[in-house]
């Protein structure tokens, strides 16, 4: 049976629009003269950061096919030839890769294959002759799909500033993806809030098997959690909490980050249904209100999606994107289900009130042991016209003592 991930390799959306966007900064370091160039040839260097089965590998090939397929008639470059280091750090899906390499011709020439965490480079005996060769040798383009479901929650940050760290990259070497921002939504889903709380029921250590330690009630409230959101209704118009931008500068930036994202009253409530699914009708939204209650609906949690820019053209300011986010949804592509971040008690929430959700992004290193761990933490409040809190919920995850992503 193909699992899960490698389904999500096969997306038929997400990697043609990866190609878009590697051609794109092939054109644009063409024109500005970016890569080293010896007789007409355009020597480029693209390092695929966590390889997987290989689909950035064959983006990758098949964007450099079609831009020398474009200069034909060009006058200054003949044509691109590629070096592309692939690096993973899974076992598993390097014996994948090297399989690959041994039967697909076009890998062969151009591939090279790495067993590595890229964090840790420098002691990886093929990436550190790069780190200490000529500079004219190193990275022009790095390409990874490290974005999870609410964009950063997967480390991407983390980890692409530790690839500008290492000494792999030109000063001019672009990264794909550029930027990613991430939204939030206020959702209403009874099915949801009960399927978290089930979650306490489930041992903390999956290694334990069913007759492991239940979690408890507050591990499994203070959770986010990746979902399908069929039996939802997103009563707002989704909004950007923050925005991670990749390689803008020769600093790093702090990754930690706060947000407060404040939906105002609206009249019709929101028509979204979870991350791409379409629109809710009228009768389905009324089915999801309360009918013997004051108030109009209820909160059960919130709705993370994201959108991000592959590349944006220098030329002509054409964009290759992938977005989750239900307002600009990337039509047919299924790699990502949103991250649902529920409420310990739900809030009921009238039309005319305003609902603020307050969201931190937290990260903390342990530099003796080389270690850190990143969390989020989140608490909503409503308000009335004036501003005023009139109820608030708990504070969720607090030091990330639930729930932490380990760096």
């Amino acid at each position: 049976m193909i699992n899960e991930h490698f389904q999500f390799e096969r997306d038929p959306v997400k990697y043609v629009n990866y190609r878009k966007a590697i051609e794109l900064a092939l054109l644009d370091g063409l024109h500005h003269k970016w890569f080293r160039t010896e007789n007409e040839i355009a020597h480029v260097t693209i390092i695929v950061v966590g390889a997987g089965r290989g689909p950035l590998i064959q983006a990758s090939l098949n964007a450099v096919e079609n831009v020398n397929a474009s200069l034909k008639n060009s006058k200054s470059i003949e044509s691109i030839q590629v070096r592309i280091i692939a690096v993973e750090k899974n076992a598993c899906a390097v014996a994948y890769l090297r399989s690959c390499q041994c039967s697909q011709a076009k890998w062969q020439p151009n591939v090279s294959i790495v067993q590595c965490d890229i964090r840790y480079s420098k002691s990886n005996p093929f990436l550190s002759e790069i780190i200490h060769g000529a500079d004219n040798h190193k990275a022009d383009i790095v390409v990874s799909e490290l974005l999870g479901s609410f964009a950063d929650n997967e480390l991407s940050p983390e980890c692409l500033d530790g690839v500008q760290r290492s000494g792999l990259l030109k000063n001019t070497c672009i990264s794909i993806p550029q930027s990613y921002t991430s939204y939030l939504a206020p959702l209403t889903s009874s099915r949801l809030h009960a399927e978290a709380q089930a979650q306490a029921y489930l041992p903390s250590d999956q290694s334990s098997g069913p007759l492991g330690k239940p979690c408890g009630i507050l591990q499994a409230m203070e959770t986010p959690y990746v979902v399908r959101a069929h039996a939802a209704a997103q009563i707002h118009d989704e909004k950007p909490c923050w925005t991670f931008h990749h390689f803008h500068s020769n600093s790093y930036d702090n990754n930690e980050r706060y947000s407060q994202v404040t939906f105002s009253p609206e009249t019709n409530l929101g028509r979204q249904c979870g991350s791409g699914y379409g629109s809710l009708s009228d009768l389905s939204l009324q089915s999801l209100m309360l009918d013997s209650s004051p108030c109009d609906l209820i909160i059960h949690g919130f709705l993370g999606t994201f959108s991000c820019i592959l590349y944006r053209s220098l030329r002509d300011n054409e964009v290759s994107s992938i977005c989750t986010n239900p307002s600009l949804f990337t039509s047919g592509m299924y790699s990502w289900f949103p991250l649902f971040f529920p409420l310990r008690e739900s809030l009921h929430v009238s039309s005319n009130m305003t609902i603020a959700f307050n969201i931190w992004r937290r990260t903390e290193t342990e530099i003796a042991v080389g270690r850190g761990r990143m969390w989020y933490e989140w608490v909503a409040d409503v308000r009335d016209n004036d501003g005023k809190i009139l109820f608030s919920s708990v504070l969720h995850n607090p030091n990330g003592r639930s729930s932490h992503v380990s760096l």
